[in-house]
């Protein structure tokens, strides 16, 4: 029975550029350390976002900066046709 080999073994036997070989030794760190990833970004540089509900359905999605009493953005309003969402406005 062969046994599967580990990620740094085959970084190390395969025949790659200098450069492919420092992205996945990069990769390796990564995947040994564990994956730190901040929070996905907001859309228009802010850095919150309240939702306002009309029933099952999202109606505005107002982004501001500066938190919840920050400056506001852009405010988008979107229209259902009680199924699916069917438009989004932004003002």
């Amino acid at each position: 029975m062969k046994l599967t080999p580990t990620i740094e073994q085959m970084i190390e036997e395969a025949p790659a550029p200098i450069e492919p070989r420092h992205f996945m030794r990069r990769l390796l760190e990564f995947l040994k350390n564990g994956l730190h990833l901040s929070a996905p970004a907001l859309p228009y540089g802010a850095d919150y976002c309240a939702l306002t509900y009309s029933g099952a359905f999202a109606a505005t999605a107002v982004y501001k900066t500066g938190g919840s009493g920050g400056t506001i953005l852009k405010t988008l309003t979107f229209g259902n046709d009680g199924t699916n969402i069917t438009s989004i406005t932004a003002t």
